[in-house]
């Protein structure tokens, strides 16, 4: 900001996408508080919460158009209809999620089809936005007037910046070599409000046209595991928890994405005491998960497809997924019930794996009861005798929760 101000130059805000209202309200005091007339400075990517006080105290309102989420053109047209063109501007957008490089003057003609007059859209698309960007001294509204010599000129591929020109190549020979500097637009980067927003980079849109983004709530999710001998009734049986997981469901409710499994986490729940910590140290050795080489497991889907819709919109899907434990990769299929119309999205089911596939077998030798015994000391040496004896499937039963989806309002 003191740059900004040694030099005379405009200043963007890029407000925040968290606590945007609050986030806007601190920006504009800084700035205010570093003596920086208010005219001099661009807030962008307002909405129906910030416009007002910005315009109330004196800044350019400026408004980034995307064509799903965030500000869409019909709420810009409303803004207009309310607040009126003056120091308001609108941008397209060309960031993660989807984006429409024509969003501006779609937004245009929608305010013409509300008859807002061509004076007021001239002001809101094109004139405010030279004016505001054009107090740095270095932008004439007539560099834009044409761009017929620029577009003929870098089609033949021939763009020669050392003959006289004038227009848009004339601006852009403001660009060139030490002059480029006082282009200089400075960013004031807002963007996080609390160490959450620094930690968690803002690359995620729930909501994208007719694609829905889900985040899984691994706190509130479960995955129970189970497995055991194939001539013993009594199996063993834990838990094991979600690391992280983002899936998306698209307009024809087929479901794609990944789940990360902290295979760290693996617990018992049927051995005694005394001995639950000799089998997770098991399960956790290289003839098991190898753990300590491969801390996590995930189950990417790849497709999914309706098989029948049972009460309360729950659907009965069928699930096709690539799971990779350890260093091994396969296909897997499995059937869930899953709730895409609540808020949080659901799923439940059981998913089975032959852990051979895996190469997950076990060392005959082991001791689970005696944990000082000379064979729990030794390296592996698998006995397929014996390893036959152990269940081949793996099964984990899955309660898979998301967080909440917000209902965006185009």
């Amino acid at each position: 900001l003191e740059l900004a101000k040694s030099a005379s130059l405009p200043v963007q805000i890029h407000t925040p996408h968290r606590d945007k209202k609050k986030g806007t309200q601190r920006s504009m005091d800084i700035a205010i508080e570093h003596g920086i007339d208010p005219r001099m400075i661009i807030v962008d990517h307002n909405n129906e919460e910030t416009v007002k006080e910005v315009l109330d105290r004196g800044f350019w309102a400026a408004f980034t158009i995307y064509p799903f989420t965030k500000m869409g053109n019909e709420r810009m047209v409303a803004v207009v209809k309310e607040y009126g063109p003056e120091r308001i501007m609108i941008n397209s957008a060309a960031d993660w999620g989807i984006s429409d490089p024509l969003a501006v003057p779609k937004t245009a003609a929608l305010m013409k089809q509300h008859e807002i007059s061509q004076d007021a859209i001239r002001l809101v698309t094109y004139s405010n936005a030279i004016e505001a960007f054009g107090q740095s001294g270095q932008i004439d509204i007539n560099d834009f007037v044409s761009s017929k010599e620029i577009v003929n000129l870098t089609k033949m591929g021939n763009l020669d910046m050392s003959k006289p020109s004038s227009g848009v190549l004339k601006f852009l020979k403001k660009l060139r070599g030490d002059k480029m500097y006082k282009i200089l637009i400075i960013f004031a980067l807002f963007t996080s409000i609390n160490s959450q927003d620094l930690q968690e980079k803002n690359d995620f849109i729930p909501v994208a046209g007719n694609i829905i983004n889900i985040k899984i709530d691994s706190q509130k999710s479960k995955l129970n595991w189970l497995g055991g001998l194939k001539y013993n009734v009594k199996d063993h049986y834990g838990e094991i928890s979600v690391k992280n997981g983002r899936f998306k469901i698209d307009e024809n409710k087929s479901i794609s994405g990944k789940l990360v499994v902290d295979m760290n986490s693996i617990s018992n729940e049927d051995v005694e005491v005394q001995w639950k910590q000799n089998l997770i140290s098991h399960l956790k050795s290289e003839d098991f998960f190898d753990v300590k080489r491969f801390p996590e497991a995930t189950i990417e889907i790849n497709s999914s497809k309706i098989i029948e819709k049972l009460d309360n919109n729950i659907f009965k899907v069928q699930v096709d997924a690539d799971l990779t434990i350890k260093s091994f990769k396969n296909k897997i299929r499995f059937n869930a019930e899953i709730d895409l119309s609540s808020p949080s999205k659901s799923a439940k089911g059981k998913m089975v794996f032959d852990r051979n596939d895996f190469g997950i077998q076990y060392r005959s030798e082991m001791h689970l009861y005696d944990s000082e015994s000379f064979w729990n000391k030794i390296g592996s040496s698998i006995n397929p005798a014996v390893d036959k004896i152990i269940k081949d499937d793996i099964e984990i039963e899955f309660s898979i929760i998301s967080k909440p989806v917000p209902v965006l309002v185009n």
